[in-house]
């Protein structure tokens, strides 16, 4: 809610970088307050500028949508948007405690059962507000007798929903921008917010009569007695007949009172004014507000908007009760959809059409608001300081240059996912989030280097597209972000990948065999005949494929009837079972590194593995096999001597020996077990 404020003297445009308080002379808050928003807008641009308009770091707010609307939920995590960084526990669409007064909201789509069908563009909300002891009676310091003190700023932030047929995060955003159109807001994507088309300029009404000749020459300008912060807000907007209303009021209109509504046309005050002038009076107006977000048991963050009613009868002090010249809504009377009400106080409630100039009561001043586009938005305020010592002047001294922009609220906006829904669960069409790496896992992950080419695994349907990556790269590296990447064939990298790094990203990155493709994989998930290629942090979920050139090689030593018969049957038995399970095949390929991989080996019921993690022929000069893992269970032949200590012999990697981080060199090549003679 508005605090009580001297003036707004913060203004981007004079481009201060710090406040600076002088010897012996009175400050005042503004001092205080333009201090504070001269460093957070600061560090909000700083923000902007490393991270970019939206980014999460631990995969935060990832959409995961049920059956229906009401299951949807966004995941735990943290949420960059506009330079400001926004945490949550989780959050379920149709269960949001910073959502209270969804029922009245244009933006609220009810949760339906299952069998919701059609697709929705998943929206991040978020809106900047000031809250107050009234809302939250923890910032109320007792030992000072009652007096409140500061108030707090926090962005209350909504998951919403906007039906769409795009299957895609642009063309749904670009859908939702034209509806925020209508609402008399405009999509600024460098820092995701959501502007307002309207502008207000301020004058002054003049003179009431003609200037006396004998007298001095009359000049119009604030006629108040006191220093004041006047607000002027929009109320409502009327589409059809092109006209709206608004509120104004003294002191920033921050007097607000927690109220209990008796009837739906009874209000009592949970709390008395501060003294008999700042009673409500007739021919004043309020607004009646619901809650907004749930701060704590009972703590709330009233709403920014409300129901304005023009008083006709005198606030009750011996009862603490007002009697509002109407009903309010049934969901502000509800105490199941509103647990929480609250009355703000304003001076009067004032149709406007744009372009018109509208008088502010008694003050002197005028103003005229215009818009840019088709509408008004509620809640737009603009906040204009006034002193009787300068009557013809006002704070910000730009609102008597032009028209201005609001001074808030201050909204953001960024899409998290587009969903389909079907009969049983939803579908993710796309992730319209960017992720990004801190500065350590990154330094980590590439030792101060770069990626020339940054891969998602719903970047890659096939291996097509991760050999399109690697041509990309041109000898550069490829990283990959944590998940499944699944191939229907080897990676093959040929003499043009030299220097080539395949990096996995912090977190598990796992290269894994699409169904039905294992008999592709006889020779190895990744073929590498090109050198100084490097492949880290990757996990080998490796397939059992047919030996298929070895049953040919059987095939030809049985077609020479040269063998002894139990030879033969050993053989052809052997050829029948016998299956390989390869990870990265090297053929004359120099300086291959293959670091911190993990490597899990099939299970096998009856077959006879081959199983090599990394198998090596030809020349391989300078091979480094460096902080590896393998998972799983026995060999075929003797165990070579140290086997459970060295990971690698002659190229080959035995399955048992899954213990010990060797960091040794290798040269030449494994005996060729598999090539074709």
């Amino acid at each position: 809610m508005g605090s009580d404020r001297a003036r707004n003297s913060y203004d981007p445009a004079r481009r201060w970088r710090k406040v600076v308080a002088q010897q012996g002379r009175v400050t005042v808050e503004a001092d205080d307050n333009e201090a504070w928003t001269i460093a957070n807008e600061e560090r909000r641009e700083e923000t902007l500028d490393v991270v970019g308009p939206t980014g999460t770091p631990d995969d935060g707010y990832r959409v995961d949508p049920d059956g229906s609307p009401a299951g949807l939920s966004v995941g735990p995590g943290t949420f960059y948007v506009g330079g400001l960084r926004h945490v949550t526990e989780g959050i379920v669409y149709g269960d949001q405690e910073e959502w209270l007064d969804r029922s009245d909201d244009p933006d609220w789509t009810e949760p339906d059962g299952r069998g919701v069908h059609g697709n929705a563009l998943v929206w991040w909300w978020g809106r900047e507000h000031e809250v107050g002891a009234t809302e939250d009676p923890t910032l109320r310091e007792v030992a000072l007798g009652g007096p409140d003190t500061s108030q707090r700023e926090r962005v209350v932030q909504r998951v919403k929903l906007f039906a769409t047929e795009a299957d895609d995060c642009s063309t749904a955003l670009d859908k939702l921008a034209d509806a925020w159109a209508e609402q008399g807001l405009w999509f600024d994507p460098d820092g995701m917010r959501l502007r307002s088309d309207a502008t207000l300029a301020v004058d002054f009404t003049g003179p009431a009569t003609a200037p006396d000749p004998c007298e001095p020459e009359a000049v119009g300008g604030y006629l108040g007695a006191d220093n004041q912060l006047v607000r002027v807000q929009v109320s409502s907007w009327d589409a059809a007949t092109g006209t709206g209303t608004l509120l104004w009021g003294v002191d920033n209109a921050s007097f607000l009172y927690r109220v209990d509504v008796v009837d739906a046309q009874t209000l009592r005050l949970r709390s008395r004014p501060v003294d008999d002038f700042h009673q409500p009076q007739p021919g004043q107006a309020v607004e009646v507000l619901r809650c907004a977000a749930r701060l704590g048991a009972d703590e709330y963050v009233a709403s920014a908007t409300g129901e304005p009613f023009t008083l006709t009868s005198a606030y009750a002090p011996d009862t603490q009760r007002i009697a509002l010249p109407g009903p309010v809504s049934a969901a502000t009377a509800d105490p199941n959809l509103t647990p929480a009400a609250f009355l703000r106080v304003w001076e009067e409630h004032l149709p406007f059409t744009p372009g018109t100039a509208v008088a502010l009561g008694t003050t002197g001043l005028e103003v005229t608001l215009k818009t840019g586009g088709v509408a008004f938005h509620p809640g737009d305020h603009w906040l204009l300081a006034v002193r009787p010592a300068t009557p013809t002047q006002v704070y910000p001294a730009r609102f008597l240059d032009g028209p201005q922009s609001p001074d808030g609220p201050r909204l953001w906006a960024a899409p998290l996912a587009v969903v389909q829904w079907g009969d049983e669960k939803g579908t993710v069409l796309d992730d319209c989030r960017d992720p990004f790496d801190n500065l350590v896992d990154l330094t980590r992950r590439r030792g101060g280097g770069c990626c020339e080419v940054m891969l998602r695994p719903e970047d890659v349907q096939s291996t097509a597209d991760l050999r399109a990556a690697v041509d990309k790269a041109n000898g550069g590296s490829v990283c990959l972000r944590p998940g499944v990447y699944e191939l229907d064939e080897p990676l093959r990298l040929g003499p043009g990948d030299e220097g080539l790094e395949l990096a996995g990203c912090h977190g598990d990155v796992v290269f894994r065999v699409a169904e039905g493709s294992q008999q592709a994989f006889e020779h190895g998930m990744v073929l590498v005949f090109a050198h100084r290629v490097s492949i880290k942090g990757i996990r080998f979920a490796i397939p059992a494929a047919p030996a298929k050139m070895l049953q040919r090689a059987a095939a030809k030593m049985l077609g020479t009837d040269s063998l002894p018969g139990v030879v033969a049957e050993h053989l052809r038995d052997l050829v029948e079972t016998v299956h390989t399970a390869i990870a990265v095949r090297a053929v004359h390929a120099h300086w291959l590194r293959v670091e911190a991989c993990r490597f899990d080996f099939p299970e096998t019921e009856g077959e006879r593995l081959y199983g090599a993690a990394v198998h090596a022929s030809g020349a391989c000069r300078w091979l480094r096999i460096v902080d590896n893992l393998v998972v799983g269970e026995g060999h075929i032949g003797p165990r070579p001597a140290g086997a459970a200590q060295r990971r690698m012999l002659y190229g080959l990697l035995s399955v048992a020996g899954a213990a010990g981080n060797p960091d040794d060199e290798y040269g030449g090549g494994g005996p060729p077990l598999l090539d074709e003679a």
